[in-house]
């Protein structure tokens, strides 16, 4: 915002930008809010996240933990697609999803709104019931999920709470510095609390996700 925005310092820039993206929960969207247009959002994309390569490193753990969860796994982000998948290959996970959803496929909707979830939701169980015709149901609205059917991983509370409040979601609060900004140490009781998807502790805290 201070190099290509014209913000006099980056305290403004915080400022101004943590009044919009509490209101939007997506930067670009905060942005445009803010009436800066005069970019692509390709050229967004790719300024703000530059070469995951000098910041992101491969976790075999965490890849470990993914390839024993024996059940499709997609990845929802409010990020775009491509800088989405560009990250997940650079961590060594990007084959463990079916398929990564991010702001291109949700438009003008983003987490936590109720309508970005349903849309990734209405597409999963297109993708899930792939080979069948099509029926009068894939209008329907979806429904709440029975405890334990689908598990979400999250590090904002905000977005485990949508989840949760509209679809019965069973959040994963993957701690660290968003939980700090959020303040919401109480709000995280509601969900299983894990410093990163491992194993052991995940087979301690959710061992329905091994079955």
């Amino acid at each position: 915002m201070v190099r290509e925005l014209g913000y006099a310092d980056i305290e403004s820039a915080k400022t101004t930008w943590k009044r919009a993206f509490e209101k939007h929960n997506q930067t670009l969207k905060s942005l445009r809010a803010l009436g800066h247009s005069d970019f692509s959002k390709e050229e967004y994309w790719e300024f703000t996240r530059g070469d995951c390569a000098s910041h992101l490193e491969a976790d075999e753990t965490v890849r470990d933990c993914l390839e024993r969860m024996k059940f499709p796994k997609f990845v929802l982000t409010n990020c775009a697609e491509k800088e989405a998948k560009q990250a997940l290959k650079r961590l060594n996970v990007l084959d463990m999803f079916q398929h990564v959803y991010g702001a291109d496929f949700m438009g003008n909707a983003c987490k936590p709104s109720k309508e970005a979830f349903e849309k990734v939701l209405r597409d999963v169980k297109r993708r899930m019931s792939s080979g069948r015709a099509r029926d009068e149901t894939d209008d329907e609205e979806i429904q709440p999920f029975e405890t334990d059917r689908v598990f979400m991983f999250e590090d904002s509370l905000k977005n485990l709470v949508s989840a949760k409040e509209n679809f019965n979601i069973t959040g994963v609060l993957v701690k660290g510095k968003t939980l700090a900004e959020e303040n919401g140490e109480e709000v995280a009781k509601r969900f299983i609390q894990i410093n990163k998807p491992c194993v052991s502790e995940l087979m301690e805290k959710a061992p329905s996700l091994f079955a």
